[in-house]
């Protein structure tokens, strides 16, 4: 085993080599572990407290479930979930650097949970994976293509740093899903539900959410008194959920649009192709 847990002190474990595995490893509160090698590498499984990818741009691919309970630095190099079985990787704080993610090996249901405030990579790879965003704090969503993209566990307000597309589902289960106040697109191919809340007055800037799911829910919809565009673009019957805040709502491909509460629309209605089934509800 390793021990870096002694006097909580800032210990660091540097390793080059190819092949890294440990049966037992105690991380301690301040210590690092640092993965530098000039070749493709192992990540053992385990819980860190801060984990490094540097040096070299490499592909270091983890052997098992990893728990970071601080920063996971990506400064080169890909951190890979592998392509054998669906892992699980959790980061307690921040997530940063110019390096990659890639969930996508084997097509597998990885999962990423990040809890803390701030969180970059520069590039990533979803596959078919979700990332979680359930920190107890506010939190930054990087901008990126995600498979599914999930907010869970906590009431807060989470805020994406630019464009966002999700190929899979938004589930929005609890907290609020901010815009920002700089204009942002977002594009949901898949399903859109859960009781939290979508916030698109940032800014009283133009933001565009493109709703491409069959089904379609959220708790509450907010817009600003000016601006903002919810666009449903499946080619095919999907649910427009009830609000009486749109601000311009837009149908724009075939198939039935079937309400599922009241819509007030404070902007403009454009019917563009499809239809919009009120049922039972008022528009």
């Amino acid at each position: 085993s390793i021990d870096m847990s002694g006097g909580s002190l800032a210990h660091v474990l540097t390793l080059n080599g190819a092949n890294n595995a440990i049966s037992g490893f105690i991380p301690g509160i301040g210590s690092t572990v640092i993965y530098s090698g000039i070749l493709p590498q192992q990540i053992f499984s385990g819980t860190y407290n801060n984990l490094i990818n540097q040096t070299s741009n490499q592909v270091r691919t983890i052997q098992g479930d990893i728990i970071v309970n601080n920063n996971l630095t990506v400064t080169s190099g890909t951190f890979s979930f592998g392509n054998t079985i669906a892992r699980n990787v959790q980061v307690g704080a921040t997530l940063s650097g110019a390096g990659a993610i890639d969930m996508s090996g084997g097509a597998l249901a990885h999962q990423l949970s990040l809890r803390g405030a701030n969180n970059a990579i520069t590039t990533f790879t979803a596959g078919s994976g979700t990332v979680i965003y359930e920190g107890t704090l506010a939190q930054q969503i990087f901008a990126a293509t995600y498979n599914n993209l999930t907010t869970d566990l906590s009431n807060q307000i989470r805020t994406i740093q630019g464009n966002v597309n999700v190929n899979g589902n938004l589930t929005l289960t609890q907290g609020t899903f901010s815009f920002g106040g700089v204009l942002r697109t977002v594009n949901v191919t898949g399903n859109l539900s859960g009781a939290g809340t979508i916030d698109m007055s940032g800014g009283a800037a133009a933001h565009v959410l493109n709703l491409g799911g069959a089904t379609n829910s959220i708790g509450t919809l907010t817009t600003s008194a000016t601006a903002g565009l919810i666009n449903y673009n499946r080619a095919g019957d999907q649910t427009v959920f009830g609000s009486p805040n749109y601000r311009n709502l837009t149908v724009s491909n075939t198939g039935n649009k079937a309400m599922q509460g009241n819509v007030s629309v404070n902007g403009t209605l454009t019917l563009t192709s499809g239809v919009l089934q009120l049922g039972d509800y008022d528009l």
